[in-house]
Protein backbone atom coordinates (compact mmCIF):
# COMPACT_ATOMS: atom_id res chain seq x y z
CA UNK A 1 0.00 0.00 0.00
CA UNK A 2 1.08 3.60 -0.90
CA UNK A 3 2.03 5.85 2.42
CA UNK A 4 -1.11 7.86 2.26
CA UNK A 5 -3.16 4.79 1.41
CA UNK A 6 -6.44 3.55 3.28
CA UNK A 7 -8.28 0.35 3.73
CA UNK A 8 -12.18 0.61 5.13
CA UNK A 9 -13.28 -3.20 6.19
CA UNK A 10 -17.13 -2.71 6.12
CA UNK A 11 -18.77 -5.23 8.39
CA UNK A 12 -21.75 -6.07 9.84
CA UNK A 13 -23.92 -8.98 11.06
CA UNK A 14 -27.20 -10.32 11.97
CA UNK A 15 -28.50 -7.46 9.43
CA UNK A 16 -31.99 -8.19 9.03
CA UNK A 17 -32.58 -6.53 5.44
CA UNK A 18 -29.50 -5.91 2.83
CA UNK A 19 -27.77 -2.47 3.33
CA UNK A 20 -26.35 -0.26 0.43
CA UNK A 21 -23.90 2.20 1.22
CA UNK A 22 -22.91 5.14 -1.04
CA UNK A 23 -19.14 6.32 -0.44
CA UNK A 24 -18.30 10.08 -2.10
CA UNK A 25 -15.68 12.65 -0.96
CA UNK A 26 -17.03 16.31 -0.09
CA UNK A 27 -16.59 18.83 -2.97
CA UNK A 28 -13.46 20.90 -2.50
CA UNK A 29 -14.13 24.80 -1.74
CA UNK A 30 -13.08 25.96 -4.78
CA UNK A 31 -16.32 26.50 -6.95
CA UNK A 32 -20.06 26.02 -6.20
CA UNK A 33 -21.38 22.63 -5.87
CA UNK A 34 -23.40 21.22 -7.83
CA UNK A 35 -22.97 24.56 -10.35
CA UNK A 36 -19.27 23.56 -11.90
CA UNK A 37 -18.44 21.08 -9.47
CA UNK A 38 -20.28 17.86 -8.78
CA UNK A 39 -18.59 15.10 -6.42
CA UNK A 40 -18.88 11.10 -8.14
CA UNK A 41 -20.19 8.14 -6.70
CA UNK A 42 -17.05 6.99 -5.92
CA UNK A 43 -17.94 3.55 -4.07
CA UNK A 44 -21.52 2.13 -4.15
CA UNK A 45 -21.84 -1.20 -1.65
CA UNK A 46 -23.90 -4.06 -0.18
CA UNK A 47 -23.84 -5.56 3.33
CA UNK A 48 -26.54 -8.83 2.83
CA UNK A 49 -28.57 -9.81 4.99
CA UNK A 50 -28.03 -11.88 7.95
CA UNK A 51 -24.29 -12.27 8.27
CA UNK A 52 -21.77 -12.07 8.94
CA UNK A 53 -21.09 -9.71 5.89
CA UNK A 54 -18.33 -7.81 4.95
CA UNK A 55 -16.99 -5.16 1.85
CA UNK A 56 -13.35 -3.81 1.49
CA UNK A 57 -12.74 -0.62 0.12
CA UNK A 58 -9.05 0.68 -0.39
CA UNK A 59 -8.40 4.41 -1.09
CA UNK A 60 -5.04 4.77 -2.91
CA UNK A 61 -4.31 8.54 -3.06
CA UNK A 62 -3.11 8.17 -6.38
CA UNK A 63 -4.68 11.19 -7.23
CA UNK A 64 -5.17 11.86 -11.41
CA UNK A 65 -6.93 14.46 -13.97
CA UNK A 66 -8.81 12.63 -16.52
CA UNK A 67 -11.13 13.72 -19.37
CA UNK A 68 -14.37 11.79 -19.19
CA UNK A 69 -17.03 10.55 -21.53
CA UNK A 70 -20.08 11.29 -19.77
CA UNK A 71 -23.39 8.94 -20.78
CA UNK A 72 -26.41 9.46 -19.26
CA UNK A 73 -25.28 11.07 -16.13
CA UNK A 74 -22.43 8.44 -15.42
CA UNK A 75 -19.02 8.65 -15.96
CA UNK A 76 -18.40 5.62 -18.54
CA UNK A 77 -14.48 6.31 -19.20
CA UNK A 78 -11.28 8.45 -19.30
CA UNK A 79 -10.37 9.13 -22.71
CA UNK A 80 -6.93 10.49 -21.17
CA UNK A 81 -5.74 10.41 -17.48
CA UNK A 82 -2.61 11.61 -15.77
CA UNK A 83 -1.29 11.03 -12.04
CA UNK A 84 -1.21 14.42 -10.44
CA UNK A 85 0.13 14.93 -6.94
CA UNK A 86 -0.32 18.02 -4.76
CA UNK A 87 1.72 20.24 -5.95
CA UNK A 88 1.81 19.32 -9.80
CA UNK A 89 -0.13 20.48 -12.90
CA UNK A 90 -1.14 18.67 -16.22
CA UNK A 91 -2.31 19.91 -19.17
CA UNK A 92 -5.35 19.35 -21.41
CA UNK A 93 -4.26 19.76 -25.01
CA UNK A 94 -5.51 18.73 -28.78
CA UNK A 95 -7.87 15.92 -28.56
CA UNK A 96 -7.98 15.77 -25.19
CA UNK A 97 -5.05 14.06 -24.19
CA UNK A 98 -3.90 14.83 -20.87
CA UNK A 99 -0.05 15.03 -20.53
CA UNK A 100 2.28 13.62 -17.40
CA UNK A 101 2.85 15.60 -14.24
CA UNK A 102 5.51 18.25 -14.22
CA UNK A 103 5.97 20.93 -10.80
CA UNK A 104 3.46 23.35 -9.93
CA UNK A 105 2.25 25.26 -7.27
CA UNK A 106 2.61 24.07 -3.50
CA UNK A 107 -1.02 22.89 -2.48
CA UNK A 108 -2.79 22.66 -5.38
CA UNK A 109 -3.33 20.01 -8.23
CA UNK A 110 -3.36 22.17 -11.33
CA UNK A 111 -5.07 21.32 -15.03
CA UNK A 112 -4.88 23.50 -17.54
CA UNK A 113 -6.98 23.46 -20.74
CA UNK A 114 -5.15 24.49 -23.40
CA UNK A 115 -7.87 23.11 -26.27
CA UNK A 116 -10.13 25.72 -28.02
CA UNK A 117 -13.15 24.32 -26.43
CA UNK A 118 -14.65 23.72 -23.33
CA UNK A 119 -14.09 20.07 -21.85
CA UNK A 120 -15.26 18.19 -18.69
CA UNK A 121 -12.56 17.57 -16.53
CA UNK A 122 -12.57 14.54 -13.79
CA UNK A 123 -9.83 14.75 -10.32
CA UNK A 124 -9.77 10.73 -9.36
CA UNK A 125 -8.05 8.33 -7.86
CA UNK A 126 -6.16 5.86 -9.58
CA UNK A 127 -3.83 2.86 -9.42
CA UNK A 128 0.26 3.74 -9.57
CA UNK A 129 0.07 3.38 -13.54
CA UNK A 130 -2.69 6.20 -13.77
CA UNK A 131 -4.39 4.53 -16.12
CA UNK A 132 -7.15 2.90 -13.65
CA UNK A 133 -9.06 6.44 -12.83
CA UNK A 134 -11.86 6.05 -9.93
CA UNK A 135 -13.69 9.72 -10.43
CA UNK A 136 -14.13 11.62 -7.46
CA UNK A 137 -15.12 14.80 -8.68
CA UNK A 138 -16.38 16.10 -11.86
CA UNK A 139 -15.68 19.71 -13.10
CA UNK A 140 -18.11 20.59 -16.17
CA UNK A 141 -16.97 22.81 -18.98
CA UNK A 142 -14.40 24.60 -17.63
CA UNK A 143 -13.07 27.18 -20.62
CA UNK A 144 -10.83 26.91 -23.22
CA UNK A 145 -7.19 28.46 -22.28
CA UNK A 146 -8.23 28.17 -18.17
CA UNK A 147 -6.93 26.33 -15.38
CA UNK A 148 -8.42 24.49 -12.53
CA UNK A 149 -6.65 24.71 -9.50
CA UNK A 150 -7.91 22.01 -7.18
CA UNK A 151 -7.04 21.43 -2.99
CA UNK A 152 -8.40 18.49 -2.83
CA UNK A 153 -9.02 16.64 0.85
CA UNK A 154 -9.79 13.36 0.76
CA UNK A 155 -13.13 13.86 3.52
CA UNK A 156 -15.21 10.67 2.97
CA UNK A 157 -19.34 11.20 3.59
CA UNK A 158 -21.28 7.80 3.97
CA UNK A 159 -24.86 7.52 3.15
CA UNK A 160 -27.15 4.61 3.00
CA UNK A 161 -28.95 4.61 -0.44
CA UNK A 162 -29.63 2.17 -3.09
CA UNK A 163 -30.75 5.12 -5.38
CA UNK A 164 -27.35 5.04 -7.02
CA UNK A 165 -24.42 3.15 -9.06
CA UNK A 166 -20.66 3.72 -9.35
CA UNK A 167 -19.27 6.54 -11.15
CA UNK A 168 -22.54 8.28 -11.50
CA UNK A 169 -22.34 12.09 -11.21
CA UNK A 170 -24.51 13.39 -8.50
CA UNK A 171 -26.73 16.32 -10.00
CA UNK A 172 -28.00 17.73 -6.40
CA UNK A 173 -27.32 16.97 -3.09
CA UNK A 174 -28.02 13.27 -1.08
CA UNK A 175 -31.60 12.75 -0.20
CA UNK A 176 -30.23 10.98 2.54
CA UNK A 177 -29.19 11.07 6.27
CA UNK A 178 -25.32 11.80 6.47
CA UNK A 179 -24.00 8.66 8.25
CA UNK A 180 -19.98 9.61 8.80
CA UNK A 181 -17.62 11.96 7.77
CA UNK A 182 -14.32 12.08 8.19
CA UNK A 183 -11.16 12.79 6.55
CA UNK A 184 -8.88 9.51 5.76
CA UNK A 185 -6.18 10.72 6.19
CA UNK A 186 -7.00 11.12 10.06
CA UNK A 187 -7.13 6.85 9.80
CA UNK A 188 -4.89 4.61 10.45
CA UNK A 189 -3.73 2.71 7.72
CA UNK A 190 -6.19 -0.08 7.97
CA UNK A 191 -9.85 0.82 9.32
CA UNK A 192 -12.65 -1.70 10.33
CA UNK A 193 -16.14 0.19 10.10
CA UNK A 194 -18.87 -1.34 11.94
CA UNK A 195 -22.15 -1.12 10.06
CA UNK A 196 -25.31 -1.81 12.36
CA UNK A 197 -28.97 -0.83 12.89
CA UNK A 198 -30.33 0.46 16.30
CA UNK A 199 -32.93 -1.83 17.20
CA UNK A 200 -34.71 1.03 18.61
CA UNK A 201 -34.92 3.83 16.14
CA UNK A 202 -33.68 1.91 13.18
CA UNK A 203 -31.47 3.92 12.36
CA UNK A 204 -27.81 2.86 10.85
CA UNK A 205 -25.19 3.56 12.30
CA UNK A 206 -21.27 3.37 11.48
CA UNK A 207 -18.41 3.58 13.93
CA UNK A 208 -14.92 3.02 13.50
CA UNK A 209 -14.59 -0.16 15.31
CA UNK A 210 -10.83 -0.50 15.36
CA UNK A 211 -7.24 0.38 13.33
CA UNK A 212 -4.40 -0.83 12.98
CA UNK A 213 -1.27 0.89 11.73
CA UNK A 214 1.18 -0.89 9.28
Amino acid sequence: MAPNSRKLKFSANGLEKEITLLLMFTPPPEGNPYEDVFPSCWKVITLKRGGPTAAIVEYTANTAFAVPQIDDGNLVTANSSALCDTGQKCTIVDDGVVTPAVPGDAGHLICTNETVAATDVVVGLSDATGGDVEPALVWRNVAAKSRLMVQFTPFLEIYATDDYQETQVLKGAVESPLLWKKNLQTLDKQTTMSVSVDVITGQILIKDAWSYKL
